[in-house]
């Protein structure tokens, strides 16, 4: 193999383990605001209309 190519495939499989944790990071965040969302939901129709 090139040595271009093993550089180039590290750098490929750093920049994809940082996008795997990105999204894992985003995933807890999202399912974290769906569950505030979900105990908030019967407190929120009473704040919101006046």
């Amino acid at each position: 193999m090139n040595r271009g190519l093993l550089r180039s495939a590290r750098r490929l499989q750093s920049i994809a383990s940082a996008l795997t944790g990105y999204t894992a990071f985003l995933v807890v965040l999202v399912s974290a605001g769906i569950g505030i969302a979900l105990v908030l939901a019967p407190h929120i129709p009473q704040v919101s209309q006046p």
